[in-house]
């Protein structure tokens, strides 16, 4: 007699893949040469065109410092659970936008730094609390 047991597959968060990357400044390929992979493979990884095995998001979870758990989590940065992913992604398009406004007026680079640089420091503070 076969026994089928059903399995439930949990999939890595890309959001966190994503936002650890850059929160520590590291390129596809800086990560891919710490975890031993190609930066192609990083990059499947963030696109969700390929999934991390098990080994791999060990390997993930010790060169980010964090738990196999936190890179799992099925919350999103839609969910609004995690707000330092939130401000990842403001902070995303705060860099990428050129059609950002200020008082009417385009905002400027100077200002776009000055409104990263109170994102993060409002979030480092908010944790030393």
């Amino acid at each position: 007699m076969v026994k089928l047991i059903k399995m439930q597959v949990i999939y890595m968060n890309l959001e966190i893949l994503k936002h650890l990357r850059h929160e520590r400044k590291l390129t596809q390929s800086q990560l891919g040469a710490q975890l031993g992979v190609s930066t192609s493979t990083i990059g499947m990884y963030e696109q969700g065109r390929r999934e991390p095995d098990n080994r791999m998001v060990l390997r993930m979870s010790k060169v980010f410092g964090v738990t196999a758990d936190y890179l799992l989590q099925e919350e999103s940065i839609k969910d609004g659970h995690d707000i330092t992913l939130l401000t990842a992604c403001w902070e995303k398009e705060l860099r990428q936008s050129r059609l950002l406004i200020l008082d009417g007026k385009p905002l400027t680079d100077e200002q776009r730094e000055v409104i990263l640089s109170a994102i993060q420091e409002g979030i480092n503070r908010a944790k030393s609390m």
